[in-house]
């Protein structure tokens, strides 16, 4: 039976689908996590919920942490914070390196070999 279930999906529930698109196996995530597979399973299917030290190790592995708790995306990834405080640190000419960076570039058009009589490119 289930502990607790917020929304339609769980947290033991959102706890693998974010393993999961970290690639890693119940016991890969235990052991970064210091936690035993069976742990981690008892999490996974609800049976018991995840305590304050692992979810911290979570979140050192990049997790969004309230996204299991709630089911809500925190505001920025892991990833977009450090890129954030890399833009807050840098000086001037770094900031507009960023910025330059960051520029969407479009995608080069890729025109089609004409083919003439016979199916030959033109």
């Amino acid at each position: 039976m289930s502990l607790v279930k917020w929304g339609m999906v769980s947290v033991g529930k959102r706890l693998k689908e974010s393993r999961q698109a970290l690639g890693l196996m119940q016991a890969e995530l235990a052991d970064m996590c210091g936690i035993t597979r069976e742990q981690q399973g008892r999490f996974e299917r609800d049976v018991n919920l995840p305590g304050g030290d692992y979810l911290l190790k979570l979140a050192a592995q990049g997790v969004d942490v309230l996204y299991i708790l709630t089911g809500a995306r925190a505001a920025l990834s892991t990833e977009e914070a450090a890129l954030l405080d890399n833009y807050r640190e840098a000086d001037d000419a770094g900031k507009k390196r960023i910025r330059q960076a960051s520029i969407a570039q479009p995608e080069p058009v890729v025109k089609q070999a004409r083919r003439g009589r016979g199916g030959a490119a033109a």
